[in-house]
């Protein structure tokens, strides 16, 4: 069953982890989105990280450069160039982290992440 996990934040620096679950059941990563509505400390971009259980399983993905344009992270399937969708475990910690490049201090604001998944059966 293919499904959608929607994150919002009001304003963050960078931080690991912005957001963090558990898996009650398993699934496939297929995509995802990332947009910061507005950028302050001047950042040449931002980009997130996914992790299962500490491990990256998308890192510097959905790197957006313009804020209020969204970026995405896709397999195949979805249109996108990700070969393999990466496979979550049922009970495995599962952490977003927002990554900045350069700037001074910067954080991004009004954000939204969306996970494109498919549960296993």
């Amino acid at each position: 069953m293919k499904a959608q996990l929607t994150f919002t934040f009001d304003s963050n620096a960078a931080q690991a982890p912005l957001f963090e679950f558990t898996a009650i059941k398993g699934f496939w990563l297929l995509g995802a989105s990332y947009c910061p509505q507005t950028y302050t400390g001047a950042p040449t971009s931002s980009n997130i990280d996914i992790n299962d259980d500490g491990t990256a399983i998308a890192s510097a993905v959905c790197s957006v450069a313009t804020a209020g344009t969204p970026a995405t992270y896709k397999t195949k399937g979805l249109g996108g160039t990700v070969d393999i969708p990466a496979h979550v475990d049922a009970d495995s910690i599962v952490a977003i982290d927002l990554n900045f490049v350069a700037g001074t201090t910067p954080t991004a604001t009004d954000g939204c992440i969306v996970l494109t998944i498919d549960v296993d059966e």
